[in-house]
């Protein structure tokens, strides 16, 4: 008889442990972490009840883009922050920004146990040269090549979205 109820406990505590687990994974809130080079991502998924998807309604990228032809040797390091809007389907999912001065290209995947987002991001960018006291008149290309970056889930989303199709400039960092 006690042999037979310890079986049943047993057995009732692994599966509550196991449901669990299985319902960490795949979770609407704050994801982030870095890029290969140590620039600092974050997105915010929401559950579309809309589409029964989940959503990438925020995200913050910052990037160091090195410049060539006329800018060798400067390097745009800044950030972007924009609702990209895009739902996460099963697999690989792609979250792009395109503006006039800047465009980003993340390839991400949302791995299903371990509530986490991987994949690699590209970030090109047109600045103006410098140009001393005198107004610029030169564009220069920057980019920060493709590279990997691993985001993982921080809890839940603390802030309001920005509305589709707003953008905010975020400042340069300080070292």
């Amino acid at each position: 008889m006690y042999t037979k109820l310890g079986a049943v406990l047993a057995s009732g505590l692994l599966c509550g442990f196991l449901g669990a687990s299985a319902a960490s994974a795949q979770v609407a809130g704050t994801y982030s972490g870095t890029s290969a080079d140590g620039q600092s991502i974050s997105i915010t998924v929401a559950f579309d009840s809309g589409t029964q998807l989940y959503e990438i309604i925020g995200a913050t990228v910052w990037y160091n883009a090195h410049c060539t032809g006329l800018g060798t040797g400067i390097s745009i390091n800044e950030g972007l922050g924009w609702n990209p809007g895009t739902e996460l389907n099963p697999g690989a999912n792609q979250m792009t920004f395109s503006g006039n001065e800047e465009n980003i290209f993340a390839n991400l995947g949302w791995h299903k146990y371990s509530n986490a987002f991987t994949g690699n991001i590209d970030t090109r960018v047109a600045a103006f040269v410098p140009n001393g006291a005198s107004r610029p008149n030169h564009v220069m290309y920057c980019e920060s090549a493709s590279q990997p970056l691993t985001l993982s889930y921080q809890g839940p989303a603390h802030f309001q979205p920005l509305p589709k199709g707003m953008v905010v400039r975020l400042p340069q960092k300080q070292q």
